[in-house]
C-alpha cells in the first residue's frame, strides 16, 4: 500500500470560525473510533477535543455578546430559508409531475454539498451561501428547476437575508478585537493540537492500517479538502474589508 498523506491545508490562512468548524467535524468523524486509533493517535485525539472544546467556548461567549437583535433575526431567517429549501424540495422528489420530479432531482444534487450549512459557525455560514447563491445565479437551469417547484422566492429571501446579516455583521465596531486575546490564544492551541492529530493519524494508517482506518483517513482528507476551497473565500472576504 502506498504511504498515505493527508491534503495540504494551512490553518493561518483560516479564520478561528472556520477552525474551530474544521477541528469539530474532525472530531465528529474520529468519535466512533476513538478508542481504536492506537495510543498516540488516540492521545492526539483527547487533545484536540479539550483545546477545541475551549475554543468553542469562548467563541460562543463573545458571539453572543456582540450580535444585536437585528443581526439575530437575520441569522435566523436565513437559516429557516435554507431548511425551507430542502424540506420542500424533498417534498418534490415523489411528485407524479414528471417535470417538478426532474426539477426537485436537479436541485437536490446542486444542494446536496450545503447540508447543514445553517448549522456552520457565523462567518464560514455567510460564506458558504455566498457560494450557493453565486452559483445558482450564474445557472439559467438551476433557476429555471427553482421556479418549476415554486422554490424562486427562497433563493432570493436567502440571498437577501444573508447579505443583510453579512453588512451589519461585518459592520460591528467591536468585531475581531472584541474576541480578546483569548480567542487568538486559543486559535494557537487548537491550530497546533489538529495538526498533531493529523500526523498521527497519518502514522497509525501507514504502519497499522485497517479498513475502518482507511475511512476516517479518506474522511478527514475529504474535509481538509473542503475547508482549502475556503482559504480563497476568506482572504478574498477579507480584502473587501480594507
Amino acid at each position: 500500500m502506498s504511504e498515505k498523506k493527508f491534503s495540504p491545508l494551512y490553518l493561518s490562512k483560516l479564520t478561528v470560525e472556520e477552525i474551530y468548524s474544521l477541528c469539530k467535524s474532525s472530531i465528529d468523524l474520529s468519535q466512533p473510533l476513538s478508542d481504536n486509533l492506537g495510543t498516540i493517535a488516540t492521545a492526539a485525539f483527547n487533545l484536540l477535543v479539550t483545546e477545541n472544546a475551549g475554543l468553542g467556548t469562548s467563541l460562543n461567549r463573545n458571539i453572543k455578546s456582540e450580535l444585536s437583535e437585528t443581526i439575530r433575526q437575520y441569522d435566523q431567517a436565513r437559516d429557516e430559508d435554507i431548511r425551507q429549501l430542502f424540506q420542500l424540495n424533498k417534498s418534490y422528489l415523489n411528485s407524479r409531475n414528471a417535470e417538478k420530479k426532474a426539477a426537485a432531482s436537479q436541485l437536490g444534487l446542486f444542494l446536496t454539498p450545503y447540508k447543514g450549512a445553517e448549522k456552520l459557525p457565523l462567518d464560514v455560514q455567510s460564506a458558504v451561501i455566498f457560494e450557493l447563491i453565486s452559483k445558482y445565479n450564474a445557472s439559467a437551469e438551476l433557476q429555471g428547476a427553482a421556479s418549476a417547484i415554486g422554490l424562486t422566492d427562497i433563493f432570493t429571501s436567502l440571498a437577501n437575508n444573508n447579505t443583510q446579516f453579512d453588512s451589519l455583521y461585518n459592520q460591528r465596531t467591536i468585531s475581531k478585537s472584541a474576541r480578546g486575546a483569548s480567542a487568538s490564544t486559543l486559535r494557537g492551541k487548537v491550530s497546533t493540537a489538529y495538526t498533531q492529530f493529523a500526523t498521527a493519524v497519518e502514522q497509525t494508517v501507514n504502519f497499522t492500517p485497517s479498513d475502518s482506518l482507511l475511512s476516517l483517513f479518506n474522511q478527514l482528507d475529504e474535509l481538509r479538502k473542503q475547508y482549502r476551497q475556503l482559504e480563497t473565500t476568506t482572504k478574498k472576504k477579507e480584502e473587501e474589508k480594507q
